[in-house]
């Protein structure tokens, strides 16, 4: 048996034993639980980085939800694959910080804490990481269940013609964590304005470094990153302009808004000052 089934054969079997710590060799993470490398989980990091090309941030993501995982292993003094679906109910909620029994009986909290947008984010990554674990292996995790299919992956719903990662994704997972998005709000008209002014400051009077070196008259794209840079405001500020689309108002009114720029004339282009003011317009029952 070489070093490497041997290792495999610790991390499936053997209860896992704290400390549990990350390493970084070559650019991967390593997971090492007692001393001993979490080889499941860490060769499955590894073809992800040379088969898919994760970056670096993307493993240490990863790399961040497996821990997890093994560190509530070592607490229940269990292997990878003795986790039953009841106790990773706990571990789910050990991801918000609630405390769970451990071998001994006595309550412990998982280290760190997270929000639940997190939270759930670490189960999504160790449901993706597990699932190839399985495929790799032939093993299985009694919690890893999907809604809809009751004996993953031996389920007729579950398709074995390809990865099993691909097929479970029209599933949604038995373990999850809801969290509500934040709603972004955009700035208020007149500070919109002032950050308008600001930019035009900043780039109306400057020749952007790749005009200067590759347009055949530099000094005519005076001032046009202030333009490109405006462009991506407009995109990224009101609603359905990447999509053509408009906005309904409350009597069934399409609203659509028209930003004006006025520019002062002056006897130099940096003498010019920039004047914005924002417009609304109404078109529909009623209005002409």
């Amino acid at each position: 048996m070489t070093s490497l089934e041997v290792g495999l054969n610790l991390s499936l079997t053997t209860p896992l034993r704290f400390p549990v710590r990350i390493r970084v060799l070559d650019g991967v993470p390593k997971i090492l639980a007692g001393g001993v490398p979490v080889t499941p989980f860490n060769l499955v990091l590894l073809q992800r980085q040379r088969e898919k090309g994760s970056t670096q941030a993307s493993l240490d993501t990863y790399a961040r939800a497996v821990r997890l995982y093994v560190e509530f292993c070592a607490h229940r003094h269990r292997s990878l694959i003795q986790i039953s679906n009841e106790e990773f109910i706990w571990f789910k909620n050990a991801l918000l910080g609630h405390p769970f029994p451990n071998s001994d009986g006595k309550l412990v909290r998982l280290d760190g804490e997270r929000g639940r947008r997190t939270a759930d984010l670490m189960l999504t990554l160790l449901y993706s990481l597990t699932v190839d674990v399985m495929e790799r292996y032939d093993v299985s995790f009694d919690w890893l269940r999907y809604r809809g299919v009751l004996h993953y992956p031996t389920d007729p719903l579950y398709s074995t013609k390809g990865p099993a990662r691909s097929n479970a994704s029209g599933f949604r997972r038995t373990h999850s964590i809801r969290w509500t998005p934040r709603k972004i709000m955009g700035l208020p008209d007149d500070q919109f304005i002032q950050l308008l002014r600001a930019a035009w400051d900043r780039w109306g009077n400057q020749i952007a470094d790749g005009d200067a070196a590759y347009a055949d008259h530099p000094e005519a794209q005076r001032g046009a990153l202030f333009y490109r840079n405006l462009a991506m405001l407009m995109v990224l500020r009101y609603t359905g302009i990447r999509r053509s689309e408009v906005v309904q108002g409350a009597t069934g009114q399409t609203i659509h808004h028209r930003m004006l720029l006025c520019f002062q004339p002056g006897s130099t282009p940096a003498s010019r000052t920039v004047h914005c003011s924002l417009q609304k317009r109404t078109f529909g029952p009623g209005t002409r």
